[in-house]
């Protein structure tokens, strides 16, 4: 138990007595916050005493965190306003050191959400006035709060909001269409371009969407009528802005002064004003909603008039998380955006089709569909049927870290090559979404699917406990630190090496050597490894000693791909032997040569 701010004590009005308020923190987060919980004992005024308890985000990352605290605290109490317990309340935030006009340190105070697993998941039966589909279909056709001044609704935000780490500005506009092409679209292409530099492709269709796709599918004049001019336009209501399945549970609100039912809620918003249709691109995109949910959720909110489009406007919806996720991580999202909007510019901007459609749908559609080679010799041995079986593309990383936590296992299972551009049914039936990987797992009476690599290579190592190796420590803390390296390594070392990889380099400079730009994004690759290195066991050679584990299987197919800086980026740039800091010489250098902790 840790002693409580001072600055929180006093935003609650709760007593500084620290044997009647406790902070425990938990050590989770996104690596950008801290989490934890407040416990505190309250005198009412009739003298009964009763337990109250709050949770806690702080972070120490200055501007960035007082606006991103700002956002969230007025997203939740825009949701919590409209339909009461289906977020917590935020109820404070604010600076740590309130005296200090310099403070970096903030944070957040909320309802405290109980979703504990004796609770369970929601039951499925999304008829209930508690139900995910209910609640929100209740959120989406509460209008938005009107401009306390002109009497108006309006698209927009009153304040900044942030999508994982990508503020959005969020300014208010009459028109939904110019919001989406203004505040999403070409916000999020810029933001793009800061990170992963210049990429004239990606401009060219964003833009191409954005100015012909975009008004054809949300103009003013066009969404919400249906083909004989009949209808109304669009009312802005509440919309959380990434309910993606890991945002949504089932719970309760409890201790600060009257519990809620339990029932389905979400958290971690960044919301807008806006049409309800987008709240549903991030939940296509992931999966986790079936189709009983949606089902039941277009009996309480209609699908928009012209109904026709109703796909092609989840799609576009969709694309700017694909987007948002291409900034934030790089990699592979930035091929589904384009696929996305090559589809929709092909089929609303066909005036614009020889100039942004240079490419086929499919830039690699010759890309050979199986395995070849030494890779094909181990696909072979896992023909034959069994109960495990994993859907692949071999040419895939994250596939990669699956199929090396089953061969290191010695776990029987059958592969199933994925042709990208003609997806297997069976796959489909399992993730509607046709990702891999994708593991069918045996499960009564039928089987289930899993996906995101990460989490595969969890369920391999707690499903399989008497295949060797073992993937984590015995010890909790332990594995828990190894879960902080499993972050590290998804969020900074594999963004950085993808802004490495596709910057592109300015025209104005005497060789793409001298470019500042490109020497600032392998610096970056660079310290992500160092610090990295610096963590490994002394004596290796894996990350944690003597054994693979999982930060090995996490990195290890980006870690046989470095040969691509040398190939395409004029060199990697890890210093040579006896040259470089003390620091470099003797962590990075030396290590990433040796091979320690890169399998």
């Amino acid at each position: 138990m840790s002693p409580v701010p001072e600055a929180i004590l006093r935003a609650l009005a709760l007593p500084s007595d620290p044997s009647l308020v406790s902070l425990s923190t938990s050590g989770l987060g996104s690596g950008f916050t801290s989490t934890g919980a407040i416990r505190a004992q309250i005198t009412s005024d009739n003298g009964t005493k009763e337990e109250r308890r709050y949770f806690v985000k702080t972070s120490g990352d200055g501007r960035a965190a007082e606006e991103m605290f700002r956002g969230e605290y007025e997203s939740l109490n825009a949701i919590a306003g409209s339909v009461p317990g289906f977020c917590p309340r935020a109820l404070a935030w604010g600076p740590l050191e309130e005296n200090n006009p310099r403070s970096k340190q903030f944070f957040l105070v909320t309802e405290f959400l109980d979703l504990s697993g004796a609770m369970g998941r929601s039951s499925g039966d999304e008829t209930t006035p508690t139900s995910l589909a209910h609640r929100l279909g209740k959120l989406h056709t509460t209008p938005a709060p009107a401009d306390p001044e002109t009497g108006r609704r309006r698209f927009g935000f009153p304040v900044p909001t942030f999508c994982g780490d990508t503020k959005q500005p969020n300014r208010f506009h009459d028109s939904w269409a110019d919001f989406y092409a203004h505040e999403r679209l070409l916000t999020i292409l810029s933001t793009s371009e800061e990170r992963n530099g210049k990429d004239v492709g990606l401009r060219e269709l964003v833009e191409a969407t954005a100015y012909k796709v975009v008004p054809h599918l949300l103009g003013d004049d066009h969404l919400g009528y249906n083909s004989r001019g009949e209808g109304e336009g669009i009312v802005p209501v509440v919309i959380h802005g990434d309910l993606w399945s890991g945002n949504a549970d089932r719970g309760r609100i409890i201790g600060t002064g009257g519990d809620e039912k339990p029932g389905d809620v979400v958290y971690d918003s960044s919301a807008c004003y806006g049409h309800s249709e987008f709240e549903l691109g991030i939940m296509h995109m992931f999966g986790g909603f079936g189709s009983r949910f949606f089902d039941q959720y277009h009996r309480v909110v209609p699908k928009t008039e012209p109904v026709e489009e109703y796909d092609d406007r989840v799609r576009l919806y969709e694309l700017y998380h694909h987007l948002n996720h291409h900034a934030i991580f790089g990699g592979g999202y930035r091929s589904g955006a384009m696929s996305i909007m090559q589809k929709l510019v092909r089929k609303y901007g066909k005036d614009m089709i020889q100039q942004y459609i240079i490419m086929p749908a499919h830039p690699d559609s010759d890309l050979h569909p199986e395995a070849t080679g030494a890779a094909k010799a181990l696909v072979d041995q896992h023909r034959v049927e069994q109960p495990l079986k994993l859907y692949a593309g071999w040419f895939c990383p994250f596939v990669q870290r699956v199929w090396l936590a089953l061969e290191e296992k010695q776990i029987p299972y059958e592969y199933i090559e994925v042709n990208p551009y003609n997806k297997p049914e069976s796959l489909l039936a399992l993730n509607p979404r046709g990702l891999v990987p994708t593991l069918s797992c045996p499960t009564v009476p039928h089987p289930k699917p899993l996906y995101e690599s990460t989490v595969i290579l969890e369920y391999l190592e707690e499903a399989f406990p008497s295949h060797h190796p073992h993937f984590l420590p015995r010890d909790p803390y332990e594995r828990a630190q190894a879960r902080i390296w499993i972050d590290y390594v998804t969020s900074r070392i594999i963004p950085s090496f993808h802004r490495f990889l596709q910057y592109q380099c300015t025209e104005d400079v005497a060789t793409p050597k001298d470019d500042a730009g490109l020497d600032r994004v392998r610096q970056e690759f660079l310290n992500h490894l160092k610090f990295w290195t610096k963590e490994m066991d002394p004596e290796g050679p894996f990350f944690l000693g003597s054994q693979i584990s999982l930060p090995d299987l996490v990195l290890a197919p980006w870690a046989v791909r470095l040969w691509v800086f040398d190939e395409f980026k004029y060199g990697l740039g890890i210093p040579a032997k006896g040259t470089g800091d003390v620091d470099e010489r003797s962590e990075l250098a030396k290590a990433t040569r040796a091979g320690r902790g890169v399998p």
